[in-house]
């Protein structure tokens, strides 16, 4: 974790291992992950006693360590050591059953296995070619979702008649997901439009309901969109804070009057805010 001791007799066990640099010790890959794995085995059986929340302060950690980089490398032992002496107390505990903030657990013993699986095999999955499998399994994964969530065939990578017309990718978060959206709708409008370049880019106009998560309203500026053409739109108790429908034509019909394009409309099912739910049907045929 960075840890420096100065004192000599301390690096006489692993000094010889500055002129042999092995990262990938096969000896040290078993003996590092079977001290891992205890320890994850035991934060988890422990995690419930812990404070959910730190008593700690805003640079507590430079203190604990310090604020210069090691001059030596030091042990894993000593590393682990740090981990648990300064790390976990520094920690909110998202495992912890006594966590009731966002989002619950989102993990399990499946998913930390193959965390560490796909660690060690270090897959860079950019193209085809450089991880097959990784690819397969992405386009596989998300031919079941949409089976699962019943879409129709229109959105599969790969139907019983072969390529299909649809498909998707994997991001690592909602953020993520939402500035790529946000991307292909642009340049999709900016086509119809027959814009030269982002000419238009003024012209486009986005929606969503004032319970949408912020991260939206960023995403939004992310992707060049005019902050004056980013529709927050009000809601109330009269529609269980989701969006209503007939707000958002109404604005979308003045915006069209307006010269503007409308673009996009993100349709939330449980808010961060209330849990509202937009009415996802209505939304979307609005938009058609």
């Amino acid at each position: 974790m960075g840890s420096l001791d100065t004192n000599p007799a301390a690096f006489s066990a692993f000094g010889d291992e500055a002129g042999s640099f092995q990262p990938l010790n096969p000896e040290d890959v078993r003996s590092y992950l079977h001290k891992a794995i205890d320890f994850i085995s035991d934060y988890y059986k422990n995690v419930e006693s812990l404070p959910v929340l730190p008593a700690v302060k805003p640079g507590y950690l430079q203190d604990e360590l310090q604020a210069a980089p090691p001059t030596y490398s030091a042990p894993f032992d000593v590393a682990m050591k740090e981990l648990r002496a300064s790390v976990v107390p520094g920690m909110t505990h998202w495992a912890s059953p006594n966590f009731f903030a966002f989002f619950p657990a989102t993990n399990s013993a499946a998913a930390i296995a193959g965390d560490l699986i796909a660690s060690a095999m270090n897959t860079v999955g950019f193209t085809w070619q450089a991880a097959p499998a990784a690819t397969e399994m992405e386009v596989l994964a998300l031919d079941w979702l949409a089976q699962l969530l019943r879409l129709p065939a229109s959105f599969m990578n790969r139907t019983s008649a072969g390529r299909g017309t649809g498909g998707g990718v994997i991001l690592g978060t909602t953020s993520e997901a939402m500035l790529v959206t946000l991307v292909a709708a642009r340049d999709a409008a900016l086509r119809r439009c027959g814009s030269e370049g982002v000419s238009d880019l003024p012209r486009l106009a986005v929606y969503a309901a004032d319970q949408t998560h912020s991260t939206f309203f960023k995403a939004c500026r992310l992707a060049g969109f005019d902050p004056a053409n980013i529709r927050s739109i009000p809601t109330g108790a009269d529609t269980d804070y989701g969006l209503d429908p007939a707000k958002l034509l109404e604005i979308m019909q003045a915006d069209v009057a307006a010269g503007l394009v409308p673009t996009y409309i993100c349709a939330t099912v449980g808010t961060t805010s209330s849990n509202a739910v937009d009415p996802v049907g209505a939304i979307a045929d609005v938009a058609a």
